[in-house]
């Protein structure tokens, strides 16, 4: 029975749409199932597909007497082909609908109508057969309680909480979404949950998902209210591993993970981490991984939803530093350090350096810390040259080197010594405060040379000379006071500097109100800021490409197109898809090629995130090119019609 109702289905896919000839767009309908009871719910998917698909309206369905219409969602998605070094793409769309009997029989779902510029599609009807249900059964989609057991929000994991997932889309469509709380999910884990000041909190997001992804982006990141935060891994491309969960097979990719360091006490609160996915809930597979592989009729048997995937809220306790055992000179550094002084030579002669090296080393906020104190140098000139740091996050720790260089000058000779430089700082490991010193150090200072001291001695005495007189005739002689020519105040010239003041005012006026404006006028901000804040990403992103960086390039041209629409719609960067921007774009009376075409730069852009290999450089570049005229053009365009 099961293979008679793909065939059919099939049969429906290849005949079931009149295509326009000339284009490549077919609208098909298809059902749940074909015999059901009236107790039961029946899923209608109108799909409209096509190369060159613009935005589609919604289908102008039959007369639905026989049943009715609870619910309704819709969804899209686009899939693009490398053949011989060409790149084809096309999108689908699917209209769905949930149904429910209002009598038994047998039914025919009429053709349902789409009109694409101007020319009508149908569908090929569907005979549907309602028999009567068993008493006492449920209603397919009804809420249910969450699974136990085996439930993965319980699985083993320090300091892990399963999110919430929630399907987006028309609200009447709660009944048609699956329960996916088990399905799909974000799990924050944290290394600890109590904390000192300063100590590092190591998080990491992890997604979990039983169903195949043709789409991910982060909706909403955390603020990290009251850390110091620092990004140990972001992932550019979701790299999923297989793992066994409570005897269910997932699919997990690790999003990011970051350090924090808390810069308050208290209960601090990690807001949750929120992420738009596209799911296919499809039939039934050997391995979760085949959800993955390239099928030509997955677009077909697949139900695709777009869904929030929400990760827990976390809470992390922050204990201030204790008072007790705390040295003199403590900076609040806190960590495992180790500190070393040494200086470029150990003889030298009186007014020449000598370079004073002082290496800080270990495990810690080091972006924090403070220039350690010199001792009393005595008949010494101390000049601070410079400091330098180096950066590691091995282990998930973060860790490095800082380096601060001195340059001493002995102004008289004889031995000279650097007393113990001391660095205290807090052991969150041991719970008490340590401190690292270093070694003593001494400088012999011989008297300076003669060429030296010829240097830095007194200055010679000069015998004073008379350079000029003293007292000169103001008019050596007598001047002819004759015509003068023009009278000075109309002169062109003289109107001229005197007009220049006015204009400075009025020019100063217009500057302040335009910068006044810039400050308390967001919107305007960042709609004259929009196109520069673009061309400097898509300038980062030819040289990402240039190093060979593919993923970070494709990731720079995508954020350069959706926060250059969102600078000039005065709207958040998170939530912008595809569709919206080509929407916001024709509200604004973008023409349609430019739309387009931004349209596919963004999409190309998506798809190169989860499928790089489909990819070459010469592509990037291409894509890069196009977007910068697409930028160009939505910038031309507004400001004519500003």
């Amino acid at each position: 029975m099961k293979r008679c109702m793909q065939t059919g289905l099939i049969v429906l896919l290849l005949f079931g749409a009149r295509a326009v000839p000339g284009q490549e767009v077919s609208v098909t309908a298809e059902v749940s199932r074909t015999r059901m009871t009236i107790d039961e719910t029946l899923i209608l998917t109108v799909s409209v597909s096509g190369s060159e698909l613009g935005d589609v309206p919604k289908p102008v369905l039959p007369d639905m007497q026989p049943f009715i219409v609870i619910g309704s969602t819709s969804s899209s998605s686009s899939s693009f082909n490398l053949v011989n070094g060409k790149l084809s793409s096309s999108r689908s769309v699917r209209f769905i609908y949930q149904l429910k009997p209002r009598r038994t029989g047998t039914f025919v779902i009429d053709a349902a109508e789409v009109t694409l510029d101007g020319v009508a599609h149908e569908t090929t009807p569907i005979t549907i057969e309602v028999t009567p249900g068993a008493s006492g059964s449920s209603q397919p989609g009804a809420s249910r309680a969450a699974p136990t057991g085996g439930s993965p929000s319980s699985a083993a994991g320090q300091s892990s909480t399963a999110g919430q997932s929630s399907a987006t889309g028309s609200s009447q469509d709660a009944a048609a979404t699956p329960d996916l709380e088990n399905t799909v999910y974000i799990r924050t884990n944290l290394d600890k949950r109590r904390a000192y000041l300063g100590e590092q909190v190591t998080v990491t997001y992890t997604l979990y998902t039983r169903l195949g992804l043709s789409n991910a982006r982060y909706d909403v990141v955390p603020t990290y209210t009251g850390f110091w935060m620092e990004e140990l891994f972001s992932a550019h491309h979701l790299d999923f591993k297989e793992e066994i969960i409570g005897g269910r097979r997932y699919a997990v990719a690790t999003l990011r993970t970051i350090a924090l360091f808390p810069t308050v006490t208290g209960e601090l609160t990690l807001e949750p981490l929120s992420m738009i996915c596209d799911v296919q809930a499809e039939r039934s597979r050997r391995s979760l991984f085949d959800s993955f592989l390239s099928d030509p009729f997955d677009t077909f048997f697949s139900n695709t939803r777009q869904i929030r995937v929400v990760s827990g809220e976390q809470t992390v306790r922050v204990l201030p530093l204790p008072g007790e055992g705390r040295p003199d000179g403590f900076r609040n550094a806190v960590g495992d350090f180790s500190l070393k002084a040494m200086v470029d030579q150990a003889t030298t002669e009186v007014n020449r350096p000598v370079t004073l090296t002082i290496e800080l080393t270990g495990e810690g906020n080091l972006k924090t810390v403070e220039d350690p104190e010199l001792p009393p140098l005595g008949d010494v000139k101390e000049y601070q040259s410079g400091n330098r740091a180096e950066y590691a996050s091995g282990r998930l720790r973060i860790s490095g080197t800082k380096t601060w260089d001195h340059v001493l000058i002995p102004t008289v000779p004889g031995d000279h010594t650097i007393a113990s430089l001391a660095f205290p700082f807090f052991d969150p490991d041991t719970d008490a405060y340590r401190v690292t010193t270093t070694e003593p150090i001494t400088i012999s200072v011989l008297p300076a040379s003669g060429t030296q001291a010829a240097v830095v001695g007194m200055p010679r005495r000069s015998v004073v000379r008379q350079i000029r007189e003293d007292i000169h005739y103001i008019k050596p002689e007598t001047v002819y006071l004759g015509d003068q020519g023009e009278v000075l105040f109309r002169s062109t010239w003289y109107l001229l500097l005197h007009g220049l003041p006015v204009a400075a005012i009025l020019a100063t006026v217009l500057y302040r109100s335009h910068a006044h404006r810039l400050r308390r006028d967001a919107g305007f901000a960042r709609r004259r800021r929009a196109r520069n804040t673009a061309i400097g990403l898509l300038r980062r992103s030819r040289e990402q490409l240039e190093q060979s960086a593919l993923d970070q390039a494709f990731t720079g041209i995508s954020n350069a197109l959706y926060g250059y629409v969102a600078d000039r719609c005065n709207l958040p960067t998170a939530g912008l898809t595809s569709p919206r921007v080509v929407e916001l774009l024709r509200e604004r009376g973008v023409d349609e090629d430019t739309a387009a075409l931004v349209r596919d730069c963004l999409d190309a852009c998506d798809l190169a995130r989860f499928a790089p290999t489909a990819h070459t450089a010469e592509h990037a570049g291409d894509l890069h090119d196009k977007a910068r005229r697409g930028i160009e053009s939505i910038e031309s365009q507004l400001s004519r019609d500003r």
